[in-house]
């Protein structure tokens, strides 16, 4: 006895991936990507708040902020060659000037500062 998926192998004009019923339809505005195709990204035209940027750029300037005083301490480098050294991040991070964000990482250079640094001085880093 031949089973009946059997005698639809024999139809012609069926294919494989037709199945029984036939090809299935994607709904209207969808379409099928290759996985190499498929990503996400940031949408380029999204609005990025503030916040969320001064954030995210606290880490990298606290990793120059480690960079620098490691010169410092290697070189035997003082106050002056730090306000140097430092215009380069002021250059790179404008974004945190005048933020929560400034006087948090003030507080930072304060601890690990290896010379004395008044709050005046702190201040006038980022102008």
């Amino acid at each position: 006895m031949r089973e009946w998926h059997e005698e639809l192998d024999d139809e012609p004009g069926l294919e494989e991936d037709e199945g029984v019923i036939g090809k299935s339809k994607l709904p209207e505005g969808m379409s099928r990507l290759d996985m190499n195709m498929f990503g996400f990204v940031q949408d380029v035209h999204e609005e990025v708040d503030g916040r969320e940027l001064q954030q995210s750029l606290v880490p990298d300037v606290i990793e120059e902020l480690k960079r620098i005083f490691h010169i410092l301490e290697r070189e035997q480098g003082g106050k002056d060659d730090f306000i140097s050294l430092f215009e380069l991040v002021k250059a790179k991070y404008t974004a945190i000037r005048d933020t929560p964000s400034e006087r948090a990482l003030n507080e930072y250079i304060r601890d690990n500062a290896l010379f004395p640094i008044s709050d005046e001085e702190l201040t006038n880093l980022w102008k």
